[in-house]
């Protein structure tokens, strides 16, 4: 685990990810997916990773439901989350 700046945050970062450029890259698509969502209640996401998209999620649902199977990641995520 290591600790990274993104997007002006500290953030818990599985070492052995190395996915995050693709996550910088698409981060800001979400808005055209948003534009499909007439109510914006709840959402449920997959792969949360370490927690950058049900964080980016939370900011426009109410509730988000993700679901991430690595360990390492999901510790992450508990922690990017709080």
């Amino acid at each position: 685990m290591k600790e990274l700046n993104f997007k002006g945050k500290k953030w818990c970062w599985n070492s052995d990810d190395q996915k995050l450029l693709l996550v910088n890259d698409y981060i800001d698509d979400l808005n055209i997916a948003l534009s499909f969502c007439k109510n914006k209640r709840g959402a449920i996401q997959a792969g949360g990773a370490m927690g950058i998209w049900p964080v980016e999620l939370s900011k426009h649902f109410q509730w988000v439901h993700t679901f991430e199977p690595n360990k390492q990641n999901f510790y992450c995520l508990t922690q990017n989350i709080k």
